[in-house]
């Protein structure tokens, strides 16, 4: 195989690395008790935590958007009032919900394709996927599909998937990559993209969900899905975890 120029695997590692871009938001709160959150593009475009009245004063604005993301561990308070209390990365894009009406049989094809995709790829480690919530199949499948990208590129090393569970309701997704820097960069953001996309992911249909502790177990879940979880814990299992064609499996917690 002739080798690829530099600035062709950069183009092919960018082209890959694209579906996976994350952006930070921050978390402001205001002496009187508003709380905002706000991502680094409305920062970017000129906009500042929901008006106030009277409002902060311009040069006060201003400050605070070229500071906001420039060094956010330094900015504590401004004279206007607002106090940062954090910041994290979350997904640009929007992996969308899971197909609806589903049967157990389509999704655990589904998983048999990732498991494929990994195995193909020569990634290690990989029944590490089965046995997950149906709810992020999609996260699970556009994260595979680009770690075996990735891995096709001429400076891919080995990848070894030591662990994949839920745990507060999110996705825990551990992986031991090794080889060139930027390989080992890339596969370590793939995941992370995984994680923090499914953080506000409903566990059982892909939509929009918060974290609820029915039963003491917490699971991120869309209304929909936290009512079924108290009427019918039956069928919520059956949902959140398919069964296999050949006998359910018993899963904790749910």
């Amino acid at each position: 195989m002739s080798a690829v120029p530099p600035e062709g695997l950069e183009s092919q590692r960018a082209e890959i690395m694209a579906p996976f871009e994350r952006r930070q938001r921050a978390v402001f709160e205001h002496r009187s008790g508003l709380r905002v959150s706000v991502t680094q593009e409305i920062m970017q475009i000129g906009m500042v935590p929901p008006p106030l009245d009277p409002p902060p004063p311009a040069l006060e604005r201003q400050r605070l958007m070229k500071t906001l993301f420039a060094d956010l561990s330094r900015l504590k308070s401004t004279d206007a009032g607002w106090m940062f209390l954090g910041r994290a990365a979350e997904p640009v894009q929007d992996v969308g919900p899971e197909p609806e009406n589903q049967t157990p049989q389509e999704h655990h094809d589904r998983v048999r394709a990732i498991v494929a995709t990994l195995s193909s790829a020569g990634v290690t480690g990989i029944d590490e996927v089965r046995g997950l919530p149906a709810g992020w199949t999609r996260v699970l499948e556009q994260a595979c599909d680009g770690i075996a990208s990735r891995m096709s590129l001429p400076d891919a090393g080995t990848l070894r998937i030591d662990q994949m569970k839920e745990k507060f309701g999110t996705l825990r997704f551990y992986v031991s990559p090794e080889g060139d820097p930027a390989f080992v960069e890339d596969i370590q953001a793939i995941t992370d993209w995984a994680e923090q996309a499914t953080e506000s992911r409903c566990c059982v249909t892909g939509r929009p969900g918060e974290p609820d502790r029915g039963r003491g177990w917490i699971l991120t879940l869309c209304e929909e899905m936290r009512d079924l979880r108290e009427r019918d814990p039956d069928a919520f299992r059956a949902l959140i975890y398919p069964p296999e064609p050949e006998g359910a499996e018993s899963r904790p917690g749910v």
